[in-house]
């Protein structure tokens, strides 16, 4: 018999594989951080011992969800940018918190978004950080996701022309760029990806250097691509072309590049991405919730992109629950073509694991299967919204929240242990997380907005009442 560090026994597998392989009664072998074996329990447990034996009996066991776009810091800033579109959401939300954030703010952030991300399931996530002058706010994300237990990716953010409302010019692109070669020499280039903000936020000489630097260093790239209408009205005011076939004649395009949103592309523009091996983040909440459109996901897997689900920030969700993300994203393509069978929930359960790991150009995680990394969680489905379950694959995308996520495995630890914490305190960051929060919102000016919105809002309806 062989010794391993942690059994699993008991539950239903779904291995999210692409022939669909489902164990209903079922056991998994970890050690060194990854799956030796799996498959029908009986056999697992006469071949294995444990110093820990995990009782999954009734569980559902899924491969961790994969998280391809958020914005960790704006945990601090749910609830300021309602009912905005995007431009002016960035103008009175984003833009004006940006330069107070301190490395401890978005320490205290992202430890927060990594512990709801771990309580929807989510095991990676990969985070969009915008450009902070100060750059030891980068190493303060990257030990969060280390303290939490999750599996990080830390996008550099990247930006050199300064927006309306900014106060101070950013740092040129060779900064910035140095700083990125220092986070990758520390940290890895696995780890390390370069985010230029978006074609509008980086001059075309920028982004040609960002795409030489990556592509010496052997680095991933992502960007916000045609998220709204101005993006390709500002690239073709600027360069004269919309922006997927501007970034294509500047050599930017690539299958290390992924793209946020696409929620504006034509068709011939989804052809470009896919000639060029592209990967794409779908962000159906904040599509929502900026009012900002439906991208053509469908269309983007007929041409055989690859296709990644995200939460996105906090300030544009307000939330980074990844189980909401797989509903809400298998329901909007639905609805945007009327037809219900458009996007299934296993296409949405494959966009948020195998599809997630593709995207971040790793192919050791996003299925359970041996030799992969040992990242899952146990789902327990006896609740009122859960029960009864009839298939899992449904019951996970249409009838799940984050109370029915009991433990979470990422790299064959339990960072998440019958629904508690393990790697940090969470009641203390969700108390610092407050303070900080409303502090940020003082010296930023963002909670003026806030001031009478109920009674402008009441005042609204009562106008709309009177004139109908």
């Amino acid at each position: 018999m062989t010794d391993v560090d942690l059994l699993i026994l008991g539950g239903t597998l779904v291995t999210a594989r692409s022939d669909g392989r489902v164990v209903t009664d079922g056991g998994i072998a970890i050690a060194n951080g990854s799956i030796l074996e799996l498959g029908e329990r009986h056999t697992i447990q006469t071949q294995f011992s444990a110093r820990r034996t995990l009782a999954a009996d009734g569980m559902l066991i899924f491969p961790g969800l994969v998280d391809t776009h958020t914005h960790l810091y704006q945990m601090l800033l749910k609830g300021l940018g309602d009912d905005l579109p995007l431009m002016e959401w960035i103008d009175a939300c984003t833009q004006p918190s940006i330069p107070h954030l301190t490395p401890r703010m978005c320490y205290v952030a992202a430890a927060l978004g990594c512990i709801e991300s771990l309580r929807s399931g989510c095991t990676t996530i990969f985070d969009y950080t915008v450009h902070h002058s100060d750059t030891q706010a980068y190493d303060a994300i990257l030990q969060a996701f280390d303290d939490v237990g999750i599996q990080g990716f830390l996008g550099r953010g990247l930006r050199d022309r300064p927006a309306e409302t900014q106060r101070t010019s950013a740092p040129g692109i060779d900064a910035q760029l140095a700083d990125c070669a220092r986070l990758v020499d520390s940290y890895g280039a696995r780890r390390i990806w370069l985010a230029p903000g978006a074609t509008w936020a980086l001059e075309e000489e920028s982004l040609r250097a960002t795409r030489r630097f990556a592509t010496e260093r052997g680095l991933r790239l992502s960007l916000h691509t045609d998220e709204v209408t101005f993006d390709s009205d500002e690239s073709l005011r600027r360069f004269g072309q919309r922006t997927v076939p501007f970034l294509e004649r500047i050599g930017f395009l690539g299958a290390d590049v992924l793209h946020a949103h696409c929620v504006q592309l034509t068709d011939a523009e989804c052809q470009i991405l896919a000639r060029h091996g592209a990967c794409v983040s779908y962000n159906p909440v904040s599509n929502m919730y900026l009012g900002s459109g439906v991208p053509p996901i469908p269309r983007l897997l007929d041409l055989g992109v690859t296709v990644s689900l995200g939460a996105d920030g906090a300030a544009s969700n307000n939330s980074q629950d990844m189980l909401e993300a797989l509903k809400v994203g298998a329901l909007l393509p639905k609805v945007a073509w009327r037809d219900p069978a458009v996007f299934t929930a296993a296409d949405a359960i494959r966009l948020a694991t195998s599809g997630g790991a593709a995207a971040l150009g790793c192919d050791d995680f996003g299925t359970l299967e041996a030799g992969k990394r040992a990242d899952l969680f146990i789902f327990d489905p006896l609740h009122a919204k859960s029960t009864p379950v009839h298939d899992p694959v449904s019951t996970l995308v249409y009838s799940s929240g984050e109370v029915n996520v009991r433990s979470v495995i990422v790299g064959g630890r339990l960072v998440l242990d019958d629904r508690r914490i393990v790697g940090v305190d969470e009641e203390a960051i969700l108390r610092e997380a407050q303070r900080l929060a409303e502090q940020l919102a003082v010296v930023a000016g963002t909670r003026r907005r806030l001031s009478g919105r109920w009674m402008r809002e009441r005042a609204r309806i009562k106008g709309a009442l009177v004139e109908a």
